[in-house]
Order: C-alpha cells, then sequence, then structure tokens
C-alpha cells in the first residue's frame, strides 16, 4: 500500500538510485517470483534505503510496472537493433525467418526476461495497465518481425501476423513453466516456429490447410438423370438380361381336320 504523507520525486530510468533499483528487481526476477520478496529486499540489492524506493514509487505494484514496462520498451529496441544490424544480412524470407526465431527464443530463454513475463502475466490478472504491457511489447515486436521478414513485398504479411501471435503462445507457456524456458533450447520449439513462418510466408495457413491441397474424403456429385423414365446404370444390366432370355413358346396349334362326308376326287 502507499505510504502517505511521504515525499515523492520524479526520476527516470537514468537516474542513479532508480536505476539501481530496476537492476535490484531485474535480479530478483530472475530467480523469484515477485510475491517472495519485499520491497525491503529490493532495496538491499540497489544499495539504499527503503525511504529512498518510497520517494520514488508508491508501492510495489507501482514498482513492478515500471520494471516490466522499461524492460519491454529495452527488448523491442534491442530486437530492432539486431534485425537492422549491419553485421547481420540474410537473405530470403527463409534466412530471416530463421534468424528472428533465433533473437526471439533468446529473449524468452534469458532467465530475467522469463521472470519479467512471469510477473506481468500474474500481475495483469486483476491490473488492466499490466496487462498492457506485454500486449503492448507482443504487438510492436509482430509488427517489426512481420514486415521485416517478407521486406513488405509480400502479401502473406497477415498470415505472418498470426503465426507470430502462435508463436508468442508458446514462447510465454513455456516462461510461465519456468523450468519451460530450458527447452526452448532443445531445437524443438526452434524447427517448430520455422515451419510455421515458412507456411506463412508460402500461404500455406490459408483456410486452414496447404495451397492447392485437395479435400479428401470428399466425392463429385453425381449428376442426375433429367428424364426421370431414364434407366440407371445398375439397372441396365438386368434389362439386358431379361431381354436377352429367350420368349416362352407357345403350345402347337392342332391342324384342323377335313370336312367330314365330303371325299377328294383324284
Amino acid at each position: 500500500m502507499p505510504r502517505p504523507g511521504r515525499p515523492h520525486i520524479t526520476t527516470g530510468i537514468h537516474e542513479s538510485r532508480t536505476l539501481a533499483l530496476y537492476n535490484s528487481g531485474r535480479a530478483l526476477l530472475s530467480v523469484y517470483d515477485y510475491e517472495a520478496f519485499s520491497v525491503a529486499d529490493v532495496a538491499k540489492g540497489a544499495g539504499c534505503s527503503v525511504g529512498a524506493f518510497y520517494v520514488r514509487f508508491a508501492d510495489k505494484d507501482t514498482f513492478l510496472r515500471f520494471v516490466i514496462a522499461e524492460s519491454f520498451t529495452s527488448a523491442v529496441l534491442h530486437l530492432q537493433n539486431e534485425l537492422n544490424s549491419g553485421d547481420i544480412n540474410p537473405v530470403g524470407p527463409s534466412a530471416r525467418t530463421r534468424l528472428a526465431v533465433s533473437l526471439l527464443i533468446d529473449q524468452f530463454a534469458d532467465a530475467t526476461f522469463a521472470g519479467l513475463v512471469r510477473a506481468d502475466v500474474k500481475l495483469a490478472l486483476s491490473d488492466a495497465t499490466a496487462r498492457s504491457l506485454f500486449a503492448g511489447y507482443r504487438d510492436s515486436t509482430t509488427e517489426l518481425i512481420s514486415e521485416w521478414i517478407v521486406e513488405g513485398r509480400s502479401r502473406q504479411v497477415a498470415q505472418v501476423r498470426t503465426a507470430l501471435r502462435i508463436i508468442f503462445g508458446a514462447l510465454t507457456d513455456a516462461a510461465i513453466a519456468g523450468g519451460g524456458t530450458q527447452a526452448l533450447g532443445t531445437g524443438d520449439f526452434r524447427a517448430a516456429f520455422i515451419h510455421l513462418l515458412e507456411g506463412a510466408i508460402s500461404g500455406d495457413l490459408n483456410s486452414g490447410r496447404k495451397s492447392g491441397a485437395k479435400t479428401e474424403g470428399k466425392k463429385p456429385d453425381q449428376k442426375r438423370s433429367k428424364n426421370p423414365q431414364r434407366v440407371s446404370a445398375l439397372e441396365k444390366p438386368a434389362r439386358k438380361e431379361t431381354l436377352k432370355s429367350p420368349p416362352k413358346s407357345s403350345p402347337p396349334k392342332a391342324s384342323s381336320p377335313p370336312p367330314s362326308g365330303r371325299t377328294r376326287k383324284v
């Protein structure tokens, strides 16, 4: 809870004690969930008094939002610098996809960044401001990477954005799981993310199946005869057999006897 009557000063990240508190908070979040440490722990790690903390931040949640917001902003800038570095010049969407995936995995596999994500997700359950922090980071990163991968020439930008949202979901789940960040280095996540993004670039995510794929399990509709009297294909063999069978023979007619009482002259 905020401490009433205590004066507050407005400082930025570059002010020495504010920066020390910021670094102390990040270090603690890399090891513990935010519920596990106190304001006194943050102040001790920064080498300052609890009073110095409270003249800068109203309470612990305000401090955490500050640390998370600054860290996410720094993460986006770092990613942007890496993508636009003159030392790295991947040619083609496939090479760019691999680099972007590697940079994202490196961010979330970092213990400090994973701790920041966990803290923000928990705060967001009851704090709309905290909820917007991660959403802003995710949206900015998604826009940055999607435009960089396709270089503004592809019609599949929307699908790339969708694929990145899915990837962010998996990365966030790994961060929340704590030890799940270790799995990010196994290569399974990397291969799956690359496959998903390459499918988005090629348009294979369209309508939930690969482009040009045929629908299985469906047969073309058979055309019905317009003439109701027309014999169907199944009925024709039976009809033919009927026609081939010999007609029933009728009994022979008896010859009529010559008229009685008359003789034929020779």
